[in-house]
């Protein structure tokens, strides 16, 4: 009889530890972003754990939340964002991560795309003064 009560008590602390551990990562996942900071010339780069911004997403960047946002206004939209990210937001800090960067952009390298947007702007200007 004793072997029933033990293996009972181990199914129940089972079943418990699984569902503190689901409702855990359901709180966090709503309530928490991992926020990448791509490195820049004067930066290495980090990777914050930040408090749920509106509109973000829980793997998240400067740069691709910016672009889902404010498309026209990318660099504008950055500034502000980690202004207020270094202010308000942070809650713990940890080295940058690439992997977890392509993920928060799904794959997308903003900065191949900011060369493409200069570049065009660079043409249009030069058609204009062409013409």
């Amino acid at each position: 009889m004793t072997r029933n009560r033990r293996s009972g008590t181990r199914t129940e602390w089972i079943a418990f530890t699984t569902v503190l551990l689901l409702t855990l990562t359901l709180v966090c996942y709503h309530q928490f972003s991992l926020f990448v900071l791509a490195p820049e010339e004067s930066f290495e780069g980090a990777t914050l754990l930040i408090k749920r911004i509106d509109n973000g997403e829980f793997l998240d960047s400067a740069k691709g939340m910016c672009e889902r946002l404010q498309r026209d206004q990318v660099l504008i939209c950055k500034t502000s964002l980690l202004a207020n990210l270094a202010r308000k937001r942070s809650l713990l800090q940890f080295p940058y991560s690439k992997l977890i960067h392509e993920m928060a952009n799904r794959g997308l390298d903003f900065s191949d795309m900011m060369e493409h947007t200069h570049s065009q702007s660079e043409h249009g200007s030069r058609r204009s003064r062409d013409s």
